[in-house]
């Protein structure tokens, strides 16, 4: 579920993309996220919660080529 977040002070009003409102102390924001599995589309009024690091994207491919690895005699006996 998404969500956008204000910040007021020490309080957190979040806002889903259903509709539904809940306020909830700063400190705790980060529990409530986990616990309802809640994306935070945006934060206005103050800067991302701890629990919360800016998503980061990989644009680029890694080729990895694997051998197989060979049997020595000991392996073997």
């Amino acid at each position: 579920m998404r969500a956008r977040i204000i910040k007021r002070g020490n309080l957190a009003y979040i806002e889903t993309e259903l509709g539904q409102r809940a306020v909830v102390p700063w400190d705790a924001l980060c529990n409530f996220l986990v616990r309802f599995n809640i994306n935070v589309r945006e934060v206005e009024g103050g800067e991302l919660p701890k629990c919360m690091t800016p998503q980061t994207t990989i644009s680029e491919e890694v080729s990895l080529e694997v051998e197989p690895l060979e049997e020595s005699d000991e392996d073997q006996g």
